[in-house]
């Protein structure tokens, strides 16, 4: 992923300088809980870049601290600034990735997270790892960020109850964005078509752990499994799958693929 430059263009930050009167009679001053967390106000968590250029604006509290970072590069630092209660633009060399923006002020923490995309598309109709496909009118988002046959506690009890069998299963992590669509968004596993080498069709359990319906501006990760019985499918590292995602009004399914760790 391409980072923000330097030489971007300069906010224009505004500093306030606040005055705390002492405690009198004893009595401590007041406290940050009597203040409200700082706000993020944005049209859409949805950017789109233009030639490998994106333009961000959002609205912070005046006087908040805000930083925004690039969750794909182990959260580098992009900007930092200070909110001034109107919106501040950002010009940026970002082609596309999941970027944190959070603002802080009197002990609090308020956190957005935000996608940008490249406006012109994938450049395959295959999706590959860590790449955001959209639903119907940029409604809602998902990508696949991690598939492995080594199974987490959740998956090994599901092996030691039936669920799952041992060597013949893998492990999907899916982080999914809601960006206009009005019903809370959840993707489920009975919504995903899993097929290995040879087009060796998965069965997909209903079980999945990340189960929060997110409103629009709402991102999480969900995290289920696929089982593969038909014989001749060795489960290991460097497994190709396809997987094929069919989401609330979609005509034809969002395709990703992957390669087990």
């Amino acid at each position: 992923m391409k980072f923000f430059k330097t030489g971007l263009a300069v906010l224009a930050l505004a500093l306030l300088a606040a005055c705390s009167s002492p405690a009198k009679n004893g009595q401590e001053s007041q406290s940050s809980k009597t203040y409200p967390a700082p706000t993020i106000n944005l049209k859409t968590t949805l950017f789109k870049s233009q030639n490998g250029k994106t333009k961000l604006q959002f609205t912070i509290s005046d006087n908040a601290k805000f930083t925004l970072r690039d969750r794909d590069a182990a959260d580098k630092v992009l900007v930092s600034g200070t909110g001034t209660g109107k919106q501040q633009t950002i010009n940026g060399g970002l082609k596309q990735g999941i970027l944190t923006l959070e603002a802080k002020a009197h002990g609090k923490t308020t956190t957005k997270t935000l996608t940008v995309v490249d406006s012109a598309g994938s450049s395959t109709r295959i999706l590959p790892v860590n790449e955001m496909g959209l639903g119907p009118n940029d409604a809602y988002g998902l990508r696949i960020t991690n598939v492995t046959h080594q199974l987490d506690s959740t998956g090994q009890a599901l092996v030691t109850k039936g669920t799952l069998r041992k060597n013949l299963s893998v492990q999907i992590t899916v982080e999914y964005a809601n960006y206009s669509q009005t019903a809370a968004f959840l993707p489920t596993p009975g919504q995903f078509t899993i097929t290995g080498p040879f087009l060796a069709p998965a069965t997909v359990p209903a079980n999945q752990v990340g189960t929060t319906k997110i409103e629009p501006g709402g991102y999480a990760s969900t995290t289920f499994w696929a089982v593969f019985g038909n014989a001749g499918v060795v489960v290991g590292a460097g497994m190709h799958l396809q997987l094929a995602y069919q989401g609330p009004g979609m005509s034809e399914p969002l395709l990703y693929q992957a390669t087990t760790k």
